[in-house]
């Protein structure tokens, strides 16, 4: 029963693992060739600080570099680095395991628990090595062993590319790896289970064909079609808690937090701030550009739409 295709393979890898992917020519550099393509880049600004604001891409493939040029040239001109975690200082944690004497099967309905060892065998994972994790920590392991296999890569991913250019910069996290583990942590087990069995699910077909549908979004900078895509309605009324959860925590509270931050940075001294996000922070009525703009912003975009 598949209760949250485009919001898995979607809101989690637009916010978290965002991957498109999408056949191109990555050996030109042509310059026509660059400024056609596209990017959800914008910039907000007050009294003489600017916030340029990037959507990212956290699972990428070559196809995407090089980047538009006044992409790089924001950031070359910029005295910080914002972005979500500096995964290059990630820290090991426990809170995946279970503390106590239960494993996962003792916490997945019969039907998947066996659905997950099928996958699991396929990916060449034996159930036995996940048996003390949670139902969230499998759920995007599979995800993230799945995105390699269609060749999307968290080490090409563009606040990567960003983290791994900093060396001249201050790196400011917003949230952080403890802060992302906990908020997995704390979703309920409805829907921690009801996102694994989404995941166990899908096919590494669906995989590639949502990923050649995003790398195509993000090209064209299409901040509308990414909206609709990512907040379409569910199927299932059943899960309707589940999905409103997953919103709230997943997507609501962190954009609320965003943009405060991004408010104490144009608060500060006249300084330049290169922000990086997953792209589905931007999109809808609660979104980045929304918000800020509600708060009586005049957000600017960079890079149009193609």
């Amino acid at each position: 029963m598949k209760i949250f295709f485009h919001k898995n393979i979607v809101l989690i890898i637009a916010i978290m693992l965002i991957t498109l992917g999408l056949t191109a020519c990555t050996t030109s550099t042509n310059k026509e060739e660059l400024d056609d393509k596209g990017g959800l880049f914008w910039k907000v600004e007050k009294n003489g600080t600017t916030v340029y604001m990037l959507g990212s891409i956290h699972y990428a493939t070559e196809d995407y570099y090089p980047l538009h040029p006044e992409i790089e040239t924001a950031f070359s001109k910029s005295d910080y680095l914002v972005v979500e975690s500096n995964v290059l200082n990630q820290k090991a944690s426990r809170k995946p395991l279970y503390d106590d004497e239960t494993s996962l099967q003792d916490h997945l309905p019969e039907e998947l628990y066996e659905d997950l060892q099928e996958k699991l065998n396929t990916l060449g994972i034996s159930i036995r090595q996940v048996e003390r994790y949670k139902p969230w920590y499998v759920d995007k392991l599979i995800q993230d062993v799945s995105l390699h296999r269609i060749g999307e890569e968290f080490s090409l991913g563009i606040d990567m590319h960003f983290l791994e250019k900093s060396t001249d910069k201050e790196i400011i996290e917003l949230e952080g790896s403890e802060f992302h583990i906990n908020m997995f942590d704390n979703f309920s087990e409805s829907l921690q289970i009801a996102l694994l069995e989404d995941t166990v699910e899908t096919e590494l077909e669906e995989y590639r064909q949502s990923s050649n549908e995003f790398k195509t979004i993000w090209e064209n900078g299409d901040l509308g079609e990414l909206e609709e895509i990512s907040f379409a309605l569910l199927e299932d009324d059943e899960h309707q808690e589940e999905y409103d959860e997953f919103i709230d925590k997943m997507i609501t509270q962190r954009n609320i937090r965003m943009v405060e931050k991004i408010e104490e940075f144009l608060d500060s001294d006249a300084q330049t701030y290169f922000f990086v996000v997953g792209a589905g922070h931007y999109p809808g009525d609660i979104g980045i550009i929304h918000l800020l703009e509600e708060q009586g912003y005049d957000v600017t975009r960079l890079i149009h739409e193609v």
